[in-house]
């Protein structure tokens, strides 16, 4: 998880090549889900590969890979906790970062 705190955070001037100020408040959240990941992935190094890249598009206040009993899906007034990630530069950020921690390499 060193790779999510250091998107996460840094210098204003390596702001937007190093680190997003839009995923500052990401961090913790994206460790809880990793053990949601973990425990619901069924064994399957594929589905854990999809849930670990699920917070890519869920901060991006895109639902459709959440479970439908997910309070984003179920719920018509939700409105995201997080920031919502609107800069291509942070959505990038987050994905390398997630596809280079080793819990996502490990699971092929």
């Amino acid at each position: 998880m060193k790779a999510l705190t250091a998107i996460s955070q840094g210098t204003k001037k390596s702001e937007g090549l190093d680190w997003h100020w839009e995923l500052q408040d990401k961090v913790q959240s994206l460790q809880v889900h990793a053990n949601y990941s973990i425990r619901n992935c069924d064994q399957d190094p594929e589905k854990l590969q999809a849930l670990l890249l699920n917070p890519v598009h869920q901060y991006q206040h895109q639902h459709d890979g959440c479970p439908t009993t997910s309070r984003c899906r179920v719920d018509p007034n939700y409105e995201p906790s997080k920031v919502v990630l609107r800069s291509p530069v942070a959505i990038k950020l987050l994905q390398n970062a997630i596809e280079r921690c080793n819990l996502y390499k490990v699971a092929l």
